[in-house]
């Protein structure tokens, strides 16, 4: 599949990944949402979804309302988002919904380079003992 969703450690399940690559269209998208949702709901604690996108190249089209509509439905227990891409229009489209939907600052996404800086991200803003 073009989206994998899985822990970044399976023994703490601390951090959640969505990894997108290359040829992913928005059914992939959706159901990678709902698997994402599934993981979560093993956990009775706040968790970090990072959002990597390093391997893609194209975005589908609609990427304004369709990601606003995935976007829109995160789950209760997700409450550091990061992006991890080089991709400069998949950090520009970002860098739109931050402005356009998310003006509080803890709930927009973070924009990074590498997954070790998300890492850092998220344990900078998790809970302490999370």
């Amino acid at each position: 599949m073009c989206i994998q969703a899985y822990w970044d450690d399976p023994a703490t399940r601390q951090i959640a990944i969505v990894h997108f690559q290359d040829g992913w269209n928005w059914e992939h998208a959706y159901h990678a949402q709902r698997q994402l949702h599934q993981m979560i709901e093993t956990v009775s604690y706040p968790v970090g979804v990072v959002v990597r996108t390093s391997d893609m190249v194209n975005v589908p089209t609609n990427a304004i309302s369709e990601g606003r509509r995935i976007l829109s439905c995160k789950h209760e227990n997700s409450r550091v988002l990061v992006l991890v891409t080089k991709n400069m229009m998949v950090r520009a489209l970002f860098t739109i919904y931050n402005r356009l939907h998310w003006r509080e600052p803890a709930k927009q996404f973070h924009i990074v380079n590498s997954m070790e800086d998300a890492r850092t991200c998220i344990g900078e803003r998790l809970p302490v003992g999370v």
